[in-house]
């Protein structure tokens, strides 16, 4: 798709100040009107424009270029680090149409804007800026129509709302490619794509680092590295939290073992269909499963 901005008369560097709190945004422009009154598209520009009205605004040509390559150039220049890292500075990203987020996060305030700040933030790490996505989850309605809402959202907690990824699973084919696909695949049901965790264990060293790695890892079968959860318990309102949302998910289809059940042979486990349960059983296989012991 051409870019429509190339084709323009002027192309400038601006800044726009507000003349309320003297924070300020750094952009570029190309028009054929120096006197658009164009003050800036920045998101968190546009939440203080908002909030203080236009009038108390004021923007100013920095430097006018021949053509538009040159301008994102410079901004390139000029949007750096250490200029989004001034707490008067309401820039989002690096410069340049590249849309850099680099070493930054998407956050949300306390009034629900959203803009990026770097992962070092401190109103970031002290929870003052949450991430955006925090407590939220991505959902389908009988329509099939996707849509992201909150994790107590009453027509999710009901059941008229379901997870995207409800009764999914993330697998790998003997080549380790990893796909996505249906619990319910033949192809996972009998053991030729099997889950991406298959054998794996997640576990932190002594300075709290949390990897994953194989079950037969000699670091964990040492205990030089430890399960995640071990020493740890839910509380009894994570329990309850829990409980009450999967008392709903977990009805009839929608339970992730429906018509399923778990067979074991030789420390491998494999989920199959109820009613190919006897023939695994006169080839070897036992119902159940086994279980790591930590």
């Amino acid at each position: 798709m051409a870019n429509k901005s190339v084709d323009k008369k002027y192309h400038y560097l601006y800044k726009t100040t507000n003349l309320i709190n003297n924070k300020y945004y750094c952009g570029i422009h190309s028009t054929n009107n120096l006197n658009d009154n164009y003050l800036g598209s920045g998101k968190r520009l546009r939440y203080s424009i908002r909030k203080y009205g236009k009038d108390n605004f004021k923007r100013e040509i920095i430097k006018m270029f021949d053509n538009r390559e040159d301008l994102v150039l410079a901004e390139q220049e000029i949007i750096t680090e250490q200029v989004l890292r001034d707490p008067l500075n309401m820039n989002c990203m690096y410069g340049g149409e590249s849309f850099n987020t680099i070493g930054m996060v998407t956050v949300k305030d306390k009034e629900g804007n959203t803009f990026n700040v770097f992962c070092d933030d401190p109103r970031y790490l002290s929870g003052e800026l949450e991430y955006h996505l925090k407590n939220t989850v991505t959902v389908k309605d009988k329509n099939n129509n996707t849509l992201r809402v909150h994790i107590n959202d009453p027509r999710y907690l009901s059941g008229e709302l379901v997870s995207n990824m409800c009764n999914i699973i993330r697998v790998k084919d003997k080549d380790g490619n990893i796909i996505t696909t249906q619990i319910n695949d033949p192809r996972y049901l009998s053991g030729e794509l099997i889950g991406i965790t298959y054998k794996k264990v997640v576990v932190k060293d002594k300075d709290d680092n949390i990897l994953q790695v194989d079950i037969n890892d000699p670091r964990y079968l040492t205990g030089e590295l430890k399960h995640i959860w071990k020493d740890r318990k839910h509380t009894k309102e994570t329990k309850e939290k829990i409980g009450k949302i999967n008392s709903i998910k977990q009805k009839g289809e929608n339970n992730s073992q429906y018509g399923t059940c778990w067979i074991t042979k030789d420390g491998q486990n494999k989920k199959i269909k109820k009613e190919e349960l006897d023939q695994y059983i006169n080839i070897g296989w036992s119902k159940g499963r086994n279980y790591i012991v930590l």
